[in-house]
């Protein structure tokens, strides 16, 4: 069945050499059509008629133009209640009464006329082309983005009728800026903080007409509050042609009337009489001169054939201990160069109260405060705005200039992802609560499995079984812990993170603290069942609670360090092993009964954690879109992942057993080729490669934030296969040591990787199920490494049972995740991780690419041209029971919202085909809640059972958000424009 669409393409005025074309266009209509079949079928239909893609007269801006005018006929047909030339609309009062011409500015075709219906009644109120609207772009924002980069008003018009073939005015250019007037002035009259750690102060000159041209100053303030957070306080237009330490008393004593009530350091350039002004306002603050400006200074002085030396001699003063010390340098450069530069030594003494408070502190606040840098970054910013106007009309039009230089660091508004100081801690006090919890909680599952692992031959002689019996049950009691990882996972998704962890924790505890008193082995064994359950659960629900807390540039480091907790349980139970029972003589019970302490611990301080603000997002995002966790759970990308992830965590987890359970036994067995080393030799050998698992660990960690997860995977995996013969076969207890360090090095810097890796890789919506099961269930299904490896040892040796276990696996380690995904750095609770897996790494960083700042230069690359220059792609696909549309908006989507490009709408038939009805199904990835965002939905097919129009649920705003209806098959081009809120 085949549908005719026909698109007109009409001349531009600008281009009256052109002829037009009618392009009449067989659009496959069949719900198995490929959507790639479709985009070729038009783009080779629009040839052979003689029609260019894009331009002035091209297919897209026909398109454009149809679709637009299809959405208008659809909202009229709304309006009046019935559709052109239907008999319900005979005497109803109100029809259609023609149409009248109107011209818009869009984002990729510049400025298309079409064709706006209307009612006889005059009562059509249009919603997708406004009354009175012109623009339907965001070219608001790239004129503020332009004016912020220095360009007049003239040239911004220019630039539009260049490159978008727009007439936009150089009055319309002004009207756009002079919005901002009443948004400045609330940011400048906007409360502030009650305590700034620091305030960095500075003036920059800007040439103003005023009669005539001439440098006026403009004060500038960025406050540092105690989180570390800078902000631009404010700006202000001075008077005279020169920075006052009068002006700036006003400008504190402005501060102190929007709420500051003490700044704890005020670094200023050294100006004349300023720290009296400070403690007019301030009595308490230290003021602390800029050592760069005096160092600068001292050169002014000095000839240049000696600023090298004088450089050289200044070292020892600013980088002295104390201030004492200081004051002995300075003599000392005062005799070394006081007779040739007496102004320079003056120059020091004047200004030594308000240069030697930093001495006071640390090597990170003194880096800090020591200067006036955290303001020159933000100057050298105005500076280049200035410098690209050279001077302004009126003081209103500079300080706008500069206000929309500010306003450009964060188009959010928040202005503190980038602006964070070094003296900020890596973690607050609740991250790293949540951190330390899920680190202990770690620490106790390695804690013990190995003391198991280690004492089983005493256990086995307590209870009268063989070491055999008790290392299977040790397996088969890990066959557990993905019923933990499905009991907590669920339950955490449901109820959020703190609840579950808190009843884990207290769980595995006593249970494991009760295995100290089993009377017989059964007893033993039954407990060990229960405790697995309990420890099932803390990995996946530790790692997500913990990842979800720490900031997304440091999630490498901390997944490092947060899997070494697994290697530090390991230590820990190879120390507490070694006191216990060969220092102290102890029974393996106290071991056990030791175990309780650091679980404790672990629950009081899960006892102050706050819920993760990530599950709180992703659950109001499931209540708005009515999405269940079985939805999301059912979803194929999920499904595919859920495979992988389970393929990778058994290669992973026979690396780690395969690597570590049965070496203990290797280096102290006599028989089967075994190392034959003394007990105390062997765990001080366990010591030393656990310290090598905990230092690659942090290592490939932190590198994996550089390198991606994936490959800094496969490189620890390719890195082990040589030592493999040193590991294995090393007959000295130097070479052993040297050969398991190295291989814990490698094996454990890729598991210091996968804490990361896989909370990426899993949804907000069911991260507490999703990493803990693949991680279990990996774990279990490579239980059998230890009794293999202990059938091998006893029919060829230990050495052949290490190295035929451990190679294949390394190179299967290497090889999945070459193949896999890799999501390195995705944020956390936005629309997009919501219900889908994180996008890949290169989706990531095409997408930062595509947020480039728009430039008007030419020569730059096509990421850097401005936004609304850039095509939207369009990604078409029809199924058996729905329609999907993707828009991938290239331009508005990333550079106003970080985060989000995409728009999907998943269209699904309605409960009934005779009622029109609007069911909020499926979910959008789009900005948070915001200015509306025109997007265009193409609906290319759909099932032939629709005859009432389907449904898209937005993901954002609240339940009473108003779901968009798309019509399907209803009109000849299929498709509707949305406007997403």
């Amino acid at each position: 069945m085949m549908t005719k669409t026909v698109v007109a393409v009409q001349p531009s005025q600008n281009h009256e050499d052109e002829a037009g074309a009618v392009a009449a266009i067989d659009v496959p209509s069949s719900r198995d059509v490929d959507e790639l079949e479709v985009a070729r079928e038009l783009v080779r239909q629009a040839r052979e008629a003689g029609v260019g893609l894009t331009g002035p007269g091209g297919l897209l801006k026909a398109m454009t133009k149809t679709v637009i005018e299809t959405a208008l006929d659809e909202e009229l047909s709304e309006h009046l209640g019935h559709d052109r030339h239907d008999r319900a609309g005979y005497g109803s009062g109100n029809s259609r009464n023609r149409t009248r011409s109107k011209t818009v500015l869009t984002d990729a075709c510049g400025s298309i006329e079409i064709d706006v219906p209307r009612d006889r009644a005059g009562t059509f109120e249009p919603k997708t082309v406004e009354k009175r609207q012109r623009r339907l772009t965001d070219v608001d924002e790239v004129v503020l983005s332009l004016y912020a980069r220095g360009l007049t008003t003239g040239e911004i018009s220019a630039h539009f009728a260049h490159i978008y073939d727009a007439a936009v005015s150089k009055d319309t250019v002004s009207r756009i800026t002079d919005r901002v007037l009443e948004e400045m002035t609330a940011w400048h009259t906007r409360p502030l903080e009650r305590v700034y750690a620091a305030v960095f102060i500075d003036a920059l000159h800007v040439k103003i007409r005023d009669g005539q041209v001439g440098p006026r100053p403009v004060y500038a303030a960025v406050g540092v509050d105690l989180a570390g957070h800078r902000d631009v306080l404010g700006m202000w237009a001075g008077e005279g042609d020169g920075e006052s330490a009068k002006y700036w008393l006003a400008v504190l004593t402005e501060l102190k009337n929007r709420g500051v009530a003490d700044i704890f350091f005020l670094v200023c350039d050294g100006l004349k009489g300023l720290p009296d002004s400070v403690s007019a306002v301030f009595p308490d603050t230290v003021v602390q001169t800029c050592i760069i400006h005096l160092i600068r200074g001292t050169f002014r002085y000095a000839g240049r054939q000696h600023h090298t030396a004088i450089a050289r001699a200044l070292k020892p003063i600013y980088t002295a201990v104390n201030a004492a010390a200081a004051a002995e340098a300075l003599d000392a450069f005062d005799t070394g160069w006081g007779h040739r530069y007496p102004a320079a030594i003056r120059l020091w003494r004047n200004a030594w109260n308000e240069f030697i408070p930093f001495l006071d502190y640390d090597t990170e606040i003194r880096k800090v405060i020591c200067s006036t840098n955290a303001i020159e970054s933000l100057n050298a910013r105005y500076r280049r705005a200035i410098r690209a106007r050279g001077h302004f009309p009126t003081e209103q039009s500079a300080l706008k200039c500069l206000y929309l230089v500010t306003r450009s660091l964060d188009p959010t508004g928040t202005g503190q992802k980038r602006w964070t100081m070094r003296w900020k801690p890596a973690l607050n006090v609740d991250q790293r609560n949540s951190f330390i919890a899920a680190f202990l909680g770690w620490t106790m599952d390695a804690f013990d499995y190995f003391i198991v692992v280690l004492v089983y031959a005493d256990i086995a002689k307590t209870f009268h079984h063989t070491k055999t019996e008790v290392a299977f049950v040790t397996t088969a009691t890990l066959a557990m812990r993905p019923v933990g990882a499905l009991i907590f996972g669920l339950w955490a998704d449901r109820v959020g993170r703190r609840v579950p962890l808190m009843v884990d924790v207290a769980l595995y505890s006593v249970v494991g603290f009760l295995c100290a008193f089993a009377p017989n082995f059964t007893v033993l064994v039954i407990l060990r069942l229960l405790y697995d359950i309990g420890m099932g659960g803390e990995w996946g629900l530790g790692a997500a609670l913990a990842m979800e807390k720490v900031p997304v540039g440091r999630r490498g480091f901390f997944s490092g360090l947060l899997q070494e907790g697994y290697a530090f349980g390991y230590l820990l139970a190879t120390v507490s092993s070694l006191v216990v029972m060969n220092w102290l003589g102890l029974s393996w019970r106290w071991l056990f009964g030791l175990s309780i302490i650091p679980a404790l611990i672990s629950l009081i301080i899960r006892y102050r954690v706050k819920e993760s603000e990530v599950w709180e997002a992703a659950q109001d995002r499931m209540r708005l879109t009515k999405t269940r966790v079985r939805d999301v759970l059912r979803n194929a990308a999920i499904i595919r992942r859920f495979v992988y992830l389970v393929l990778l965590m058994t290669a992973f987890n026979w690396m780690s057993h395969g690597t570590q359970d049965v070496y203990p036994s290797f280096l102290t067995a006599t028989t089967d080729h075994g190392a034959g080393l003394s007990s105390a030799t062997a765990r001080w050998i366990v010591v030393v490669y656990n310290a090598g698992a905990i230092i690659g660990g942090l290592m490939f960690g932190t590198l994996s934030q550089r390198f991606g997860r994936r490959y800094t995977i496969a490189f620890c995996a390719v890195l082990a296969l040589p030592v493999v013969p040193i590991f294995a076969y090393s007959r000295t207890a130097a070479m052993l040591c040297l050969g398991s360090f190295l291989m814990q090095l490698c094996v454990q810097g890729a598991w210091g990787v996968i804490p990361a890796y896989l909370t990426e890789m899993s949804p907000d919506a069911i991260r507490g199920l999703y990493p803990g099961v693949t991680y279990q269930l990996g774990n279990l299904l490579a239980a059998m490494n230890l009794p293999i490896q202990e059938h091998l040892a006893e029919t060829h040796g230990y050495p052949f049972a290490l190295a035929v276990t451990i190679v294949p696996v390394l190179t299967v380690v290497a090889v999945l995740a070459l193949i896999g995904k890799d999501a390195t750095g995705v944020h956390f609770g936005t629309a997009e991780t919501a219900f889908l897996p994180g996008k890949t790494w290169r989706r990531q960083r095409r997408d930062r690419e595509m947020r480039a700042p728009a430039s008007p230069t030419r020569g730059r690359s096509p990421h850097d041209r401005p936004a609304a220059n850039r095509r939207p792609s369009y990604s078409l696909n029809a199924r058996r029971n729905r329609c999907m549309a993707t828009v991938v908006e290239r331009s508005r989507m990333s550079d106003r919202f970080p985060g989000s490009r995409s728009v999907r709408v998943t269209l699904r038939p309605s409960p009934t085909n005779t009622q029109k009805q609007t069911v909020p199904t499926g979910f959008c990835s789009v900005p948070p809640p915001g200015p509306a965002i025109p997007v265009i939905a193409t609906a290319v097919s759909a099932p032939k059972r629709w005859n009432a129009p389907a449904a898209m649920a937005c993901a954002t705003g609240s339940e009473t958000a108003p779901c968009i209806s798309i019509s399907a098959g209803s009109t000849p081009s299929n498709s509707a424009l949305a406007s997403l809120e």
